[in-house]
């Protein structure tokens, strides 16, 4: 095989260098760029193939180039016993220089388009994954792919805690979407190896997931909100307190989901999630929350709806610092909560939540209060 690297007028006094591939007297079928800055002519030996002494780096990347191109050529004249074609040699060389140029940008956003054309993938696991990209592109977007280290990842997880402001677990949700990314990367050829395949931090087993209490529930019905906006925002978040609903199934919430038996109205729906059916009473505040926006619920977007809540509870008179935990899925762990609470079964308390097993709603919701316990026990006294 030889390497010839060719010279092109790139205006007045400069060249770029071009690089071709013969095999057995064949030609790649077309020259290509080595990607070095314009070199002044005067400074291009075309006979011994270097550049003057003063571009040291330029000529070490020839040498690169050439040692790439042999490579390449010797792997897989080893592998099959006979020669390769130039053009493969040229595409296989090509595609090194991809990889190695692959920035973490690139493999997110291969992620996310393959994941867009994913109709298996829900619409609310596609805007998470929105929501991980664009944490992952603005800490780490210009690092190349394959030059990602742990060290990279430690100071990743320190910026999401210090300046997002994220809980630990929220952060390492967001390490492991990368972690997904570079994998994809990986197993698609655009990578030829795993980046910190090895990297591990591990959640918050114990993590309490954020809830009102039944009497902070009636605190927040009881509120007087004079912001028509703030006010919808309530509506929302207690109607899903009092029907276990996730904001995904809320906002696909229809009269069509209202079904009646012996005078009992109750809601049939099959979650967005996890395809189980849930099954769930509809009366009281919920059902008064349902007719007063006849059956037509406000709808927002998530993330700000997260944000407002907040506020709402702040304005309702919960303590500030449970106010800032609570987020759209706390209005299910309430419902989850305060039926367990009231002495509803672990078997029926899955069902209305729609949850895949028992172990599932053991697992998150099973938390009884002190005054249960005591209620629980009276007769014990």
């Amino acid at each position: 095989m030889k390497v010839l690297f060719r010279a092109r007028k790139a205006g007045e006094g400069f060249i770029i260098l071009y690089c071709r591939i013969t095999i057995n007297q064949v030609r790649a079928n077309a020259d290509f760029s080595t990607h070095l800055k314009k070199i002044p002519s005067s400074d291009w030996d075309s006979k011994n193939q270097t550049c003057s002494k003063k571009h040291t780096e330029h000529n070490k990347e020839l040498i690169e180039i050439r040692e790439q191109l042999f490579d390449i050529y010797h792997q897989y004249l080893k592998s099959t016993g006979k020669e390769p074609d130039p053009n493969s040699v040229k595409r296989d060389f090509l595609k090194r220089i991809e990889i190695e140029n692959f920035t973490i940008t690139n493999v997110s956003a291969l992620f996310l388009e393959q994941m867009k054309n994913n109709p298996h993938v829900k619409a609310g696991t596609k805007e998470k994954h929105k929501v991980h990209h664009r944490k992952v592109v603005k800490y780490l977007g210009l690092i190349k792919a394959e030059s990602l280290e742990h060290h990279h990842l430690d100071r990743f997880y320190s910026s999401l805690i210090k300046q997002e402001k994220h809980q630990h677990n929220t952060a390492i949700r967001t390490i492991e979407y990368l972690k997904r990314v570079l994998k994809n990367a990986f197993e698609k050829g655009y990578l030829s190896f795993f980046p910190c395949n090895d990297y591990s931090l591990k959640r918050d087993r114990n993590e309490k997931k954020a809830y009102l209490t039944k009497d902070e529930l009636q605190k927040l019905v009881s509120a007087k909100i004079s912001n028509e906006n703030l006010a919808q925002v309530r509506d929302a978040f207690v109607f899903c307190c009092y029907t276990g609903m996730d904001y995904g199934d809320y906002s696909r919430f229809t009269k069509k989901l209202v079904k009646e038996k012996n005078k009992q109205k109750y809601i049939d729906y099959k979650r967005n999630k996890s395809g189980q059916r849930g099954l769930v009473r509809l009366f009281g505040i919920a059902e008064i929350i349902a007719k007063k926006y006849d059956y037509n619920l406000p709808k927002f977007v998530n993330q700000n709806y997260n944000k407002l809540i907040k506020e709402v509870c702040f304005i309702a008179g919960i303590d500030e610092d449970k106010a800032n935990k609570i987020s759209t899925h706390s209005a299910r762990v309430t419902a989850g909560m305060i039926w367990l609470n009231e002495g509803i079964s672990l078997e029926i308390v899955s069902k209305m939540l729609g949850h895949a097993s028992i172990e599932t709603t053991q697992k998150y919701y099973a938390e009884i209060t002190l005054d249960t316990m005591l209620r629980m026990t009276e007769k014990l006294a």
